[in-house]
Formats: C-alpha cells, sequence, structure tokens
C-alpha cells in the first residue's frame, strides 16, 4: 500500500490536524494527488475568499459560485482596500458590479460572515467608493441575506469619503439600508484603530448609526479599540464614536455585550444606560478596561439600583496584561472580586451585599472579577467571553 492511500486511512481528525498546517500551495498538490481528500481540503482553501472592486475578483467569485463543488464551502468573505481605480468612479461602475456579486451571494448557501480587512497604507481616497457601504451593508439589508455575522475593521477610517459630496454617478444609496433590515444576528464587531479629525461630522455619524442599528436581529456586540505604543491613550474621538454611535443606539434582541474602555465619567454613565436600556434581553457584558478608573464601582452601583429588571448571567471585568495602555498602570496588586457576588448586586438578588464596601478608592480603582489576561496583539480574535452556564450554547452562537 502507497503512502498516499495510507494518508487517506488515518482518522478525520489526525488529517484535518495535518491540513491546518499546510499553506494552500500544498493543499492544491495533495488535492490532485488524493482526491479522496476533496471535501477537506476544499473547506480550507475555500473557506474565506478575499473581494476588491476588481473584476479580477469579481471572475474569481463568479468562479467559484458557479461550481456546485466548491460554492458550499464558502463561509466568509474579506474585504480588502484597495489602490484607487479610475474606473471605479466611471458613472454605473459600481451598481453593475454589485448587481454581479448579489448574484455570487445567491449561490454560496453557507456563507454567513463579512469582514472588512484593516490596511491602514491603503487608505480610500475621497473620490473612490468603499466595499463597506456600497456592497455589504446593502447586502445583508436584502431579504434573502444569509449574513449572519459583520465585523468590521475600522470602519470610520474606510468611509471616510462619504464626508463629501453626493457621489450619483457611482451609485452611492441614499441611506446604506435599503428598506430591510439586516439579518446580522450572530455578531457585529467593530473594531477602531485610527482617529478621523472629522468623527465629530454628526451628519455622518447618524448615517453610520443607523446603518448599525439597522442590524435589529443582532445578539452579540463586541467593539474594540487599538492602543498601540506610539499611542497608548484612549482616543478622544473614538470616544465620541463609542459614545454617539454604539452606546446611543438600541436593539431588541441583543444578548452579549464587550466592550474595551477606559471608564471615564461619561462613558461609565453611557455604558450603565446602554444596559439599562437593553435589561430585557442583555444577559451577558464584558468591559475589559484600559486605564484603572475610579468609575468601576460606581457604574456597578448605577446597575444595581436601576429601576429596570436587570438580570445579568455574566459580567466580566478585567485588564489586560500585554495592553500597551496598560503598560504605565500602577503596581498596586489587582483585587479580584468572585464574579457571583458583583451578579448577585447587580441583578439586586435577595440582601445582596455591595462588593466594593469597605475598599478604598484606590482598592476600587484596580478590581476585577477576573484575573489579568494574556491577549493576542490586535486586531487577532480576542473574544472576551467564552461561554455561559446558563445558555444552552457558548456566547459565539448568541
Amino acid at each position: 500500500m502507497d503512502k498516499p492511500s495510507m494518508l487517506q486511512l488515518l482518522p478525520a481528525e489526525i488529517i484535518c490536524l495535518i491540513i491546518d498546517h499546510l499553506p494552500c500551495e500544498s493543499l492544491a498538490i495533495i488535492r490532485l494527488c488524493l482526491p479522496g481528500l476533496d471535501n477537506v481540503i476544499l473547506r480550507r482553501l475555500f473557506r474565506s475568499i478575499h473581494v476588491t472592486f476588481t473584476n479580477k475578483h469579481l471572475k474569481k467569485l463568479q468562479d467559484v459560485a458557479a461550481s456546485p463543488h466548491i460554492a458550499p464551502h464558502v463561509q466568509e468573505l474579506i474585504w480588502m482596500p484597495s489602490r484607487a481605480h479610475g474606473s471605479h468612479s466611471r458613472r454605473g461602475y459600481v451598481p453593475a458590479w454589485r448587481t454581479k456579486f448579489f448574484e455570487c451571494l445567491d449561490t454560496m448557501p453557507n456563507l454567513h460572515t463579512f469582514v472588512t480587512a484593516y490596511n491602514r497604507p491603503l487608505r480610500t481616497k475621497s473620490n473612490q467608493p468603499d466595499g463597506l457601504s456600497c456592497v455589504l451593508l446593502p447586502a445583508i439589508s436584502r431579504s434573502q441575506s444569509l449574513i449572519a455575522s459583520l465585523r468590521c475593521q475600522d470602519p470610520l477610517m474606510q468611509v471616510d469619503w462619504l464626508k463629501n459630496t453626493n457621489h450619483p454617478s457611482i451609485g452611492v444609496p441614499q441611506s446604506p439600508v435599503m428598506g430591510h433590515a439586516a439579518s446580522v444576528v450572530t455578531i457585529l464587531r467593530i473594531d477602531v484603530q485610527g482617529s478621523p479629525p472629522w468623527m465629530s461630522d454628526k451628519q455622518f455619524l447618524t448615517a453610520f448609526k443607523d446603518a448599525v442599528e439597522a442590524t435589529i436581529n443582532l445578539r452579540r456586540l463586541c467593539v474594540r479599540w487599538n492602543c498601540s505604543k506610539d499611542n497608548p491613550r484612549f482616543p478622544k474621538s473614538n470616544a465620541r464614536f463609542m459614545q454617539h454611535v454604539v452606546l446611543s443606539s438600541q436593539w431588541q434582541h441583543l444578548r452579549t455585550l464587550e466592550l474595551d474602555c477606559c471608564l471615564t465619567t461619561r462613558q461609565a454613565r453611557s455604558i450603565s444606560s446602554f444596559i439599562k436600556n437593553h435589561a430585557a434581553t442583555l444577559r451577558h457584558v464584558a468591559l475589559r478596561i484600559k486605564h484603572p478608573h475610579k468609575q468601576i464601582s460606581s457604574l456597578v452601583s448605577r446597575l444595581a439600583q436601576a429601576e429596570e429588571n436587570i438580570k445579568l448571567h455574566r459580567f466580566i471585568l478585567y485588564h489586560s496584561r500585554n495592553n500597551p495602555c496598560c503598560e504605565n498602570r500602577s503596581s498596586q496588586e489587582l483585587t479580584v472580586i468572585p464574579e457571583q457576588l458583583v451578579l448577585d448586586f447587580i441583578n439586586s438578588i435577595g440582601q445582596a451585599r455591595d462588593p466594593f464596601a469597605g475598599m478604598s478608592v484606590q482598592e476600587s480603582d484596580h478590581c476585577a472579577t477576573i484575573a489579568d489576561q494574556e491577549m493576542p496583539f490586535y486586531p487577532d480574535n480576542n473574544d472576551m467571553i467564552s461561554a455561559c452556564r446558563q445558555c444552552e450554547q457558548p456566547k459565539g452562537n448568541q
């Protein structure tokens, strides 16, 4: 028996483990040599597809969509920022491109995630359309959309051209939402790194808020900020973005909230208001603290005193050990408070005692419900919540 045949006799778990460590070029060769592993290899080769406004990428997507053997394996489309291209601004180019793109989506039954990739050196020029508002948001707003997850990496840096005058020649919709409630149900993740000087533009923020809030079926919201060593402070403009866009939005079915924050007085007030406004459905809250601040105990007290019937299953509060924002943090030891004590106090169970009672201001400044966590550097995947015992499914599926 030759070695290729022996490979196919290995348990499926071992075959998958081997294939996961091989580059795509090797997988293409193995697929030719071992037809029996076709499904396993195709699943990895075509799980994610990168797309831009170029005809080259559209042709590739059309070829994949036309194949009944490959199309079912596509689960994720990653929109890459592209360099300026003259044809993009040509009248009718974007609407025609978008129509063909939608046709491809309808033939991929397992496609469930859109990602806007962040690439700062390739910022979209002001006269060029971007994929997020011209293609992705209209796509998830269609009645037949199967997209359940949307991850926006620095969306404000990508759509800065919207601040300029209207662009009727490239077919930009008057509103990113085209008459149908978006179908995103699993997670909306907004990763923000840049700090555009025009973030106070109320007209733009209102339009973006409408697009974000249109995901009315959303179950999980995650907002993360990148603090680099060059700019370790929480950007004020980004704080305004969270204040005006995210924490002022309303969802009917939201169950999980994950935030990077530094808990200034204003943000603590906004977070508590957001939780109270979603008290009927919200069950899981995770706050990753960028800077130690005196508002931790104040936030918990606001929630405990709320008239709304707050019933949280999880309340996770922690600091990230390898976060550049926290490198200059005080050397004071972190005080870990049992999460259940905080939950009982917030949920007003019995005569629950204030877990911060008797603590000095400095001690409450360095409180957490879990110890410092080593987190992958931005923008690597670093989900803050793993599972909830009171829920039937992991929170990643909420």
